[in-house]
């Protein structure tokens, strides 16, 4: 089962609603013991803890075995390609938009997230 994680689990902050979500790590563990094998991250939301949340939300979701795509770790950009019965999907994810927090990241930094961008999706729709 895929869902979008519209929020990030950053345990160095408390539990927060709108407009800035930052939910228990626990509730990946929940998610995947009711059957979410893939989340994706790319939401107006994924910034809200920053380049932290980021950090701390993969690093959940990877100790709970649940497959992401949408953010990533400084550096990595892995393309997610999961298979079933011998057929092999690829799984993108972008956002319109990042409530404006997008300007709290570096140049460097904004590897890390995935707003959409026609000729960006479609370099990595012909390269997955």
């Amino acid at each position: 089962m895929a869902g979008n994680y519209e929020t990030t689990s950053t345990p160095k902050r408390k539990m927060e609603g709108y407009p800035l979500f930052n939910t228990p790590s626990n509730s990946i563990t929940q998610l995947k013991e009711s059957g979410f094998d893939i989340l994706t991250t790319s939401n107006n939301h994924c910034l809200d803890s920053r380049v932290e949340g980021i950090i701390d939300t993969i690093d959940a979701l990877d100790t709970n075995g649940i497959k992401h795509t949408g953010t990533f770790k400084l550096g990595e950009r892995p393309f997610l390609i999961v298979e079933k019965n011998d057929i092999k999907i690829g799984i993108l994810a972008y956002s319109q938009m990042f409530n404006g927090m997008d300007p709290i990241l570096s140049q460097e930094q904004r590897s890390m997230i995935n707003p959409m961008n026609s000729e960006v999706m479609e370099r990595d729709v012909k390269e997955l």
